[in-house]
């Protein structure tokens, strides 16, 4: 095993630049999940620590050893791609010996090898088929079994999910996870799935545009957004984010004029630079509770725009003049029992409420950073 370690990485295709001076630490042994949108450099990135794609700038260290200029086949990993790359062909036995072959073991160390790496991955009963004779989930285990029988150094995982119906890829996070436990193994996996990343990984890496926005474990990451990007793509939905109109204060303590002309009471480390605050769809009522010190969002107009039902669930998107806010409502509620009267109140708990500059940064709650007495 082997940690990966990534110092002022940048990637360059003429004068369009694509990554932005990565510094980044993967722990050995460890999951560790790129996350982001299509488009915003986790795939290029991968790609680069595969030996697949030529490193513009910086180093790339991966067990300690520097690989910028090492070829692909001499850095110790093992690549599972989103299409699966198994040679239609060959038969799933010679998809798995094929690797030892190359690396020209002998035939009874393969036969072991590829026997044991088929029990693992509950694939014995085909080893005498063809891809084409197998089922998506099936054809994704013997891609996993390829890279695990070569006993690489690091695991990379490029969407490898994506190509399955939703329970297939339930199951397949499950097969993933347990063989990480298994096998103790540095995996860096790909995705723009966040309830991938949040299942699997120790550590979640939050790409945007070519630059890492958040680094940290995945319950960190959903409770303290980093960037106002962060907060609204974890979590489902994300958080709302509602512009701040103008901002008073009085010390660590600052009272916000949303859009609409409400007004909020938050803590901060800086209140003069409040521009946004945000909040969790879970952390919002209809009703006050007793048992926390809550506040009231003004909404003034509003429309319900509707009730997503989500069986155990449930989340109500209503359009104010501060913005669209969403609620986590009791499953089975209607749009007529939200609002009583016409008039609408939403309450949140003061602790809930996070606070932005205007670059979209989070600014420390003070209630939240202090020092332990």
């Amino acid at each position: 095993m082997s940690g990966i370690s990534l110092h002022k990485v940048g990637k360059s295709y003429g004068s369009v630049e694509v990554l932005h001076d990565i510094d980044l630490e993967i722990p050995e042994g460890q999951m560790t999940v790129l996350l982001g949108p299509s488009g915003c450099g986790k795939s290029t990135l991968l790609r680069m620590i595969a030996g697949l794609e030529p490193i513009t700038r910086g180093k790339l260290l991966i067990g300690g050893r520097e690989v910028n200029t090492v070829a692909a086949k001499e850095r110790g990993c093992a690549m599972v791609f989103q299409s699966y790359a198994l040679y239609p062909h060959l038969t799933v036995y010679k998809n798995l010996a094929f690797p030892l072959t190359m690396a020209g073991e002998k035939p009874e160390a393969i036969r072991q090898k590829v026997n044991a790496t088929a029990e693992m991955l509950q694939i014995a009963p085909y080893l005498d088929r063809l891809p084409r004779d197998l089922s998506g989930g099936q054809r994704q285990r013997v891609a996993m079994g390829r890279a695990i029988i070569r006993e690489p150094n690091v695991y990379l995982f490029d969407e490898p999910l994506s190509n399955l119906d939703a329970a297939l890829r339930v199951k397949m996070r499950l097969e993933i996870a347990r063989l990480q436990r298994e096998l103790q193994a540095t995996m860096l996996f790909v995705t723009h799935d966040q309830v991938e990343a949040m299942t699997l990984a120790h550590q979640i890496v939050v790409m945007n545009d070519g630059y890492v926005e958040q680094v940290g474990a995945p319950l960190d990451i959903y409770r303290q957004p980093a960037s106002r990007f962060v907060a609204t793509f974890i979590g489902s939905p994300g958080m709302n984010v509602l512009d701040v109109e103008a901002v008073r204060h009085d010390g660590s303590a600052a009272q916000v004029t949303l859009q609409n002309g409400c007004l909020l009471a938050v803590e901060s480390s800086d209140p003069l630079l409040v521009k946004a605050i945000a909040v969790r769809p879970e952390a919002l009522s209809f009703s006050p509770d007793p048992m926390k010190q809550c506040v009231e969002f003004a909404v003034g107009d509003f429309t319900i725009l509707g009730i997503e039902q989500l069986g155990d669930r449930a989340f109500c998107y209503i359009s104010t003049t501060a913005g669209e806010i969403a609620v986590a409502v009791d499953s089975g509620v209607s749009v007529d029992s939200v609002t009583d009267g016409g008039k609408l109140g939403i309450w949140v708990h003061r602790d809930d409420l996070l606070t932005f500059d205007a670059g979209g940064r989070a600014i420390s709650n003070m209630q939240k950073v202090a020092e332990p007495a």
